[in-house]
């Protein structure tokens, strides 16, 4: 059965253009997460192609859940912090990436290959204050995680997600931040992700993209005569988790209930 699109929808989600303060689009955007992950389609699966493990659209939402508790609680990673995520685990990344969001953080990425002086440059250019990095990153990288912007290190590390008693562990490696990111944080009241981008110039930037950016691309994704996505449909994101595309590829096709395939 398809997820029906309703423009008279008196759903909070289905009119995301404006919010009338910071606290209402949270609340629209935790709304429509628990919709779409919680909803109708919560036992559809979430499949990693390469490792065939799969977790159901309500399994990873409740990971997401659990690790954004545990990163407000232990960490203090809440509203306004903006996090910088290391991992080559897609699985984890999609945990971090929900908690982020849940936390009303902002997440940008760095691929999980490269040299440290790449990394740094991102953190430098999104003004983040939280590495997470993978444990296989970190022993690779770990010498050099040094930023002056950052004020945690945190090295996450979990077995398989098809284990009855999975567990994502997070280790927190304290920084001594001695520079604070200077940024107009009321510019960043409506952004969920920072996409790294060199464009036309060669000169690495930020580009912002905002919650009801991601909310309106599932809606009009699913309306009538655009992608006709159903939840009998398979759907293979071939697109890097962190960019643009690999995102909205990723979210419409939860948003439609489909199976859906990624590769890390």
């Amino acid at each position: 059965m398809q997820r029906l699109y309703k423009p008279d929808s008196n759903s909070v989600f289905h009119s995301p253009l404006e919010y009338k303060n910071k606290a209402e689009k949270w609340e629209s955007m935790k709304h429509f997460l628990s919709d779409i992950f919680l909803g109708e389609y919560r036992e559809s699966r979430v499949i990693e192609s390469l490792s065939e493990r799969s977790l159901s659209y309500e399994e990873l939402y409740r990971r997401g859940e659990e690790v954004s508790s545990q990163l407000k609680r232990e960490f203090g990673v809440c509203e306004g912090s903006i996090v910088h995520i290391v991992s080559e685990n897609g699985f984890d990344w999609l945990t971090i990436l929900l908690a982020s969001y849940l936390n009303n953080c902002v997440l940008s990425a760095t691929h999980p290959k490269s040299p440290w002086p790449e990394c740094e440059r991102n953190i430098e250019t999104t003004c983040s204050t939280v590495l997470i990095m993978s444990r296989k990153c970190y022993e690779r990288l770990g010498n050099e995680a040094r930023h002056p912007f950052l004020t945690h290190i945190i090295v996450m590390s979990s077995n398989s997600p098809n284990e009855a008693d999975y567990r994502l562990s997070l280790e927190c490696i304290p920084q001594s931040q001695s520079r604070t990111p200077e940024y107009d944080p009321n510019e960043l009241k409506d952004v969920c992700n920072f996409l790294l981008s060199s464009g036309t110039s060669g000169t690495p930037k930020a580009i912002k993209m905002g919650f009801k950016n991601l909310m309106n691309s599932c809606i009009m994704c699913a309306a009538p005569g655009s992608l006709n996505l159903t939840s009998d449909d398979v759907v293979l994101v071939a697109q890097p988790l962190p960019h643009i595309g690999g995102l909205h590829f990723f979210f419409n096709a939860v948003f439609q209930g489909t199976f859906l395939l990624f590769k890390s």
